[in-house]
């Protein structure tokens, strides 16, 4: 199983702040073990600064052939 899944790791989360443009989106700053931490929105409300967390880094392909791509979001 999971053959259809790539590009997903573990990030630790290093910083939550409020999205400027959006009440319901907050900005992450997430380790995943690159030269620099990847800034990540989410509307999730249950994270947590030091979480570990799984993350779709931008290329990569979910259940159901999903792909993710870098992208804006409200700026």
């Amino acid at each position: 199983e999971g053959e259809e899944i790539s590009k997903v790791v573990v990030g630790k989360i290093l910083s939550i702040e409020q999205h400027p443009n959006a009440d319901k989106l907050v900005v992450c700053m997430v380790d995943v073990g690159a030269d620099s931490p990847l800034q990540i929105c989410t509307g999730a409300t249950n994270l947590n600064v030091n979480d570990y967390v799984p993350v779709a880094l931008d290329g990569s392909t979910l259940p159901g052939g999903k792909k993710i791509r870098k992208g804006k979001l409200r700026g």
